[in-house]
C-alpha cells in the first residue's frame, strides 16, 4: 500500500539493508528533505540504544524505521519520550482499528512497554546531517528467541490477531502462493502502522500535555525499581522509587533513604527485591 506522510516528505524503501539509520543519514546528507521516512522489510544491523544490542525480527514482522528529523526536534525537551508518546498513541489507533484495546507504557527514557514488555524502542542520533530518529515496533510475531521470550511482545500478541501465516500445503506451489499473500499482508499492516505513526509524530510539537500524558503512562511510576547508571551487564546500581519527571524529561526518583535523586542518563530494570527473573533487555 501507499503511506501517505502527514510530513508532506518522500518514503524511502528498501527491501534489505544493514539498517535504515545509515541509510537514513546518507539520504540526509544528500539533501533529502526533512520528514523523510526510510522503512525496510529486513535489516541486519539494527542497533539499540547502547553498543551491542540488536533489534530482532524476521522479514515483515516488525516496523523498522528512521525519520530524518524535523530542524525544531533538536532543541524539544524530552524528545525521546515525546516521540515515544507518538508512537505509543499510534499502536493504539491501530489495535482499535484491529477491534482491539491496548494501554502502552513509557518506559523511560525511549521504549514502549505493554504487559510488562517491550513492544518497541527508540534511538535519537544527531549528527553533521541533522537529527536523525529510529524507531522499530514488533508487529507479527507470535514468539521470540532465547531471552527476549520473557521481555519482548509484539501487536500480534497483546490483539490476538493473525496477522502473518505461512503456507502450509502439500503443494509446493500452492505454499509459495499462500507465503507470498501473507508477507504483502504483513507489509500492508506494518505500512498501515507507519501512517499512524507519522500522523502523530507530526503533532508532537503541539503537544502541550505531553508531560502529564508520559507521566501517567510511565512504566513503574510509585514502584521500586533498580536504576543502573551504566549498562546492566556491569554497571552500577541503586534501588529506588519512580516518581515522574523533570521538565526536561529527566527521571526524578526516591531512594531507599528517602533522598530525591534526578538521573538525565540512566537504564530502567526491576529490582532485585521485586521480581530478579525481569530484569529488561532491550529486543
Amino acid at each position: 500500500m501507499s503511506i501517505a506522510s502527514a510530513f508532506d516528505a518522500p518514503i524511502i524503501r528498501f527491501g534489505e539493508t544493514g539498517s535504515t539509520m545509515d541509510e537514513a543519514r546518507k539520504l540526509a546528507a544528500a539533501g533529502t528533505p526533512r520528514g523523510t521516512l526510510v522503512l525496510a522489510d529486513h535489516q541486519s544491523e539494527g542497533r539499540g540504544r547502547t553498543r551491542g544490542r540488536r533489534w530482532v525480527g524476521e522479514k515483515g514482522e516488525c516496523l523498522l524505521a528512521t525519520l530524518v528529523a524535523p530542524e525544531e526536534w533538536k532543541t524539544m525537551p524530552a524528545l525521546s519520550l515525546r516521540i515515544g508518546l507518538a508512537l505509543a498513541k499510534a499502536c493504539e489507533d491501530i489495535a482499535r482499528n484491529w477491534e482491539a484495546f491496548l494501554e502502552i507504557e513509557l518506559k523511560w527514557p525511549n521504549d514502549l512497554m505493554a504487559g510488562g514488555r517491550k513492544l518497541g524502542g527508540i534511538l535519537c542520533e544527531s549528527g553533521p546531517e541533522g537529527l536523525l530518529v529510529g524507531f522499530g515496533i514488533n508487529i507479527a510475531q507470535t514468539s521470540f528467541p532465547g531471552p527476549l521470550a520473557a521481555t519482548a511482545t509484539s501487536l500480534a500478541l497483546l490483539t490476538g490477531a493473525i496477522l502473518r501465516m505461512e503456507g502450509r500445503s502439500g503443494d509446493s506451489g500452492a505454499a509459495t502462493t499462500s507465503a507470498s499473500a501473507a508477507l504483502e499482508t504483513a507489509f500492508a499492516r506494518r505500512d498501515g502502522l507507519a501512517e499512524a505513526c507519522l500522523s502523530r509524530l507530526s503533532s508532537i510539537g503541539g503537544d502541550r500535555d505531553w508531560k502529564s500524558e508520559i507521566g501517567e503512562r510511565l512504566w513503574m511510576r510509585g514502584r521500586p525499581t533498580r536504576i543502573f547508571t551504566g549498562l546492566p551487564e556491569g554497571g552500577g546500581s541503586i534501588e529506588a522509587r519512580i516518581l515522574g519527571l523533570g521538565d526536561d524529561g529527566a527521571l526524578l526518583a526516591e531512594g531507599l533513604d528517602g533522598s530525591m535523586l534526578l538521573f538525565h542518563s540512566a537504564e530502567l530494570g526491576f529490582a532485585t527485591s521485586v521480581d530478579p527473573g525481569r530484569a529488561d533487555h532491550l529486543s
